[in-house]
């Protein structure tokens, strides 16, 4: 996908009720090109997906 710059997968190790099993980091230059991102149809693919096998998700969207 040309609008990403890297993209990360890390599953968590520690078992916890209270944490999330894995997170997704995704980096873009600038947010026109997350913005691209959130709408590629293989994004689009990927998050139905993931839709049918999650409880919960959360997102943070920051730029440095």
């Amino acid at each position: 996908m040309p609008t990403l710059k890297s993209i990360r997968f890390i599953k968590n190790e520690v078992v916890c009720d209270r944490n999330f099993d894995a997170l997704l980091i995704v980096e873009t230059e600038d947010e026109a090109d997350l913005e691209a991102y959130k709408v590629h149809p293989e994004h689009k693919k990927v998050a139905a997906f993931i839709a049918t096998c999650t409880e919960n998700r959360g997102a943070v969207d920051y730029w440095c």
